[in-house]
């Protein structure tokens, strides 16, 4: 029996229709006076992306929590789809959560101004261009590797 393997790189948050990020389940609030029930959202993808001023697929690299007023992580580039080159480092936040090591396919928009630190301190990058993920956070998606066999598969 032979096979031959490939290694897919596949966004934790897309649903299995193309092109449509599903967020988590609902949300049920419930208080003594009403109830209420919330959905998180559901974006399209080229609905980011049109919002978007930079994408890209990034490895996060290293993070600080202390030195700035919001959670900031330094990224290299792996792949640039709008405003962004393979190579390039970024800093983007303010979610804590972020994995160290791990690759993100990221929708963010620029700040304006430069973030700046709050004192000096250790492991800070100092004044910083910083874009932030927005939509609560939904347009930030983690990557998962999957090895997907050709062929039939043992018992079928």
């Amino acid at each position: 029996m032979t096979f031959s393997g490939r290694l897919l790189i596949t966004a934790l948050t897309a649903s299995t229709q193309l092109g449509i990020a599903q967020m988590p389940p609902s949300q049920i609030t419930i208080t003594p006076s009403q109830t209420t029930i919330t959905e998180p959202g559901v974006y399209q993808l080229s609905g980011l992306f049109a919002h978007a001023d930079r994408v890209a697929l990034v490895k996060v690299t290293s993070g600080n929590t202390e030195a700035y007023d919001v959670a900031i992580y330094k990224a290299q580039v792996v792949t640039g789809f709008k405003g962004l080159s393979a190579g390039e480092t970024i800093y983007f936040g303010p979610y804590i959560g972020t994995e160290l090591g791990s690759k993100y396919v990221l929708f963010l928009r620029d700040v304006a101004k430069p973030l700046e630190p709050k004192a000096k301190t250790d492991g800070e990058y100092g004044t910083v261009k910083y874009s932030e993920v927005f939509d609560e956070g939904y347009s930030s998606m983690r990557t998962s590797y999957e090895c997907v066999f050709e062929g039939a598969s043992k018992g079928q």
